[in-house]
């Protein structure tokens, strides 16, 4: 690392690429035993990481003008751009800084938005084989490179609405399923939800536009998905508030066959998809359920993510407030019949309460999500009365009198 200091600016951009991703090899846990053979010695290591920080930021200052190395890359060489960022970012290497990470990111923004502006190139693109794996490469590095932060909220508007419109110009409909499968996963758990509300933005408009055009590929490929592909798009339909009306129905048609081939999480992700999006059609719903019954109550409740967790703090001023209107309840009790655990179960009355928390709704807003959906529904189900109560309501009372009237109003 120390001998190449200042030597980058004369290799071709394949090869600078081709030093970072060694840096960021060397210092990962496959390559620390190589390290600790070639130096020993702690004061001899940190000498080395600190040339290879050093490094970085040489080839980031390189990459940061506008014909800089990164854009000189090939396309299918762009996505080792955010691999090595999110290498490089794990809590074991850091041999990048956060910012010479999102700097990173930033020129490869520039790049693919290179390729995406000049009809020459696009049309270059959709001519090439590797180009669909490509995107989708970089669509899921994307992804995990912004979950470890190394993509400003500026950098993630504009990179997530590129790639978008590089795979528009490619057409979804030259992609295998997999790759679709993976660009829809990658979008959705990305967080970035601003092309769902800030619909008048291009970037954001370009990455509703895929979405909805995934949405439409997957629906016609549906029948041919297998059981985890199956699983995964309706995760992505559950989580996701765009129209997939065509897409869910698909999945229903398709479901009861590839049922047997689904796991017990799988079965009930699809069921959770299905609560999530109020669409209950009841050979789909006895198709997936058939599987779980087999199955005891504990290992439903851990597939459905239905495990007891701490009382929250909005928990237990309700169950203060019971106790002051000589309620009886039982805090964190159990449902037997369904293995789950539900908040409070007043001890009179076949009626259990769900305090919703804000982890209870999806994007921070007011719908709820598929798991939470899914055990509200099959205690429904099963019989009971179940009262839910939001905290954006139960926050808006302000006085203790407010909140004991809306609580007596809503267990009458």
């Amino acid at each position: 690392a120390a001998s190449l200091l200042g030597q980058l600016r004369e290799l071709p951009p394949g090869d600078v690429l081709a030093v970072l991703k060694s840096l960021v090899d060397a210092f990962s846990p496959s390559g620390q035993a190589h390290l600790d053979a070639a130096a020993p010695a702690k004061s001899e290591q940190s000498f080395a990481r600190e040339a290879s920080k050093r490094l970085f930021e040489e080839a980031v200052v390189l990459a940061d003008h506008p014909e800089g190395w990164v854009t000189a890359l090939r396309f299918d060489e762009l996505w080792y751009i955010p691999h090595i960022c999110v290498l490089g970012r794990r809590t074991d290497t850091q041999v990048p800084s956060i910012n010479h990470a999102r700097r990173l990111m930033g020129a490869t923004d520039r790049a693919v938005r290179a390729h995406v502006d000049s009809p020459t190139k696009l049309a270059a693109l959709r001519q090439a084989t590797s180009a669909p794996v490509s995107i989708s490469n970089l669509c899921m590095w994307t992804m995990q490179a912004g979950k470890l932060g190394a993509l400003s909220s500026t950098n993630a508007h504009r990179l997530w609405g590129t790639l978008a419109a590089a795979a528009l110009g490619v057409g979804v409909g030259a992609f295998r399923t997999r790759e679709l499968c993976k660009m829809l996963h990658a979008y959705t758990r990305s967080d970035r939800t601003q092309w769902l509300v800030e619909r008048a933005k291009a970037d954001g408009r370009r990455c509703r536009q895929l979405m909805l055009a995934l949405y439409g590929e997957l629906a016609e490929r549906a029948p041919s998905l297998t059981g985890t592909e199956l699983s995964r798009v309706a995760w992505s339909i559950g989580v996701s508030g765009l129209p997939a009306q065509p897409l869910l129905r698909a999945l229903a048609r398709a479901l009861p066959a590839a049922t047997p081939s689904l796991s017990a999480a799988e079965a009930c992700t699809c069921l959770w998809a299905l609560c999530c999006r109020g669409y209950y059609p009841r050979d789909v719903i006895a198709a997936l359920v058939a599987p779980l019954n087999a199955l005891d109550a504990v290992a439903v409740r851990l597939a459905a993510g239905m495990v007891p967790g701490a009382s929250s703090d909005l928990h237990l001023q309700v169950s203060a407030l019971l106790s002051e209107m000589s309620t009886a309840h039982e805090n964190e009790a159990t449902i037997a019949s369904l293995g789950c655990v539900v908040d409070v179960l007043l001890t009179d009355s076949p009626v259990v309460l769900e305090i919703l928390g804000p982890t209870h709704y999806a994007f921070g807003g007011t719908e709820i999500t598929g798991s939470s959906a899914l055990k509200l529904r099959l205690l429904r189900l099963e019989g009971w009365l179940v009262v839910e109560l939001p905290y954006y309501e139960w926050n808006a009372l302000l006085s203790v009198q407010a909140r004991r009237e809306y609580l007596a109003g809503k267990i009458v």
